[in-house]
């Protein structure tokens, strides 16, 4: 079924784009980091057996991050780190620190325009660009994996709407809805329903996409 058949917009192609970039993005970074701790591993065992293991500390080697990519200071991890340098801990701050320095997209489900706008107001302080993944649509919990969402098509429009709101004109990349298109394919969501859940993503897409960036 082409994108004209069930009502999706031409421009749902660069949201598409964007899923798979954010998706390449963590695939590579994982790989990345698997690779890195295995090489890490294998110095530390060599590490434990040299003579120098008795006088000198194993160094934690820097891990690559997208220098693009907004990193949110307030995670678990990033508090955590702050904590154990203030108790001297400083070898697991440091550890822990290479999990706390990595971009992760945010999850936006109820009340998005506060808490968007707050995660874009500190995107901007450190001028980078926040990953954000709208996941409120009606009956998303058709799987019954996530319970939540709007509780009907009007009320969707509004919180899209409050999301674009909360985005503005500053520059983010928007996962759209991953579950959505999905859940209509392999008939999760009733069929009675599957035109209204695409004709809200075409909304949705419509509008993010008049804002500038």
């Amino acid at each position: 079924m082409d994108e004209q058949g069930i009502g999706i917009p031409t421009s749902r192609r660069s949201v598409l784009v964007a899923v798979s970039a954010v998706l390449g993005l963590l695939l590579s970074g994982c790989l990345a980091m698997a690779e890195e701790a295995h090489e890490a591993g294998r110095a530390a065992g060599h590490a434990r057996h040299s003579p120098e293991a008795r006088e000198t500390d194993a160094t934690v080697s820097p891990v690559r991050t997208d220098p693009e990519l907004w990193v949110n200071p307030e995670t678990p991890a990033a508090r955590q780190v702050r904590q154990w340098r203030l108790q001297g801990r400083t070898a697991d701050a440091e550890s822990l620190r290479r999990i706390a320095d990595q971009p992760m997209a945010e999850w936006i489900g109820d009340s998005p325009g506060d808490r968007v706008r707050s995660i874009m107001e500190s995107a901007a302080r450190a001028d980078r660009t926040p990953v954000l993944v709208a996941y409120h649509i009606p009956y998303r919990d058709c799987g019954n994996h996530s319970a939540g969402g709007a509780n009907d098509a009007a009320q969707y429009r509004q919180w899209i709407r409050e999301m674009a709101g909360g985005i503005g004109k500053r520059k983010a990349i928007v996962v759209m809805e991953p579950d959505a298109v999905a859940q209509a394919v392999d008939g999760c969501v009733p069929e009675e329903l599957r035109a209204e859940r695409f004709a809200l993503l075409k909304d949705a897409v419509t509008t993010l996409s008049a804002f500038p960036r």
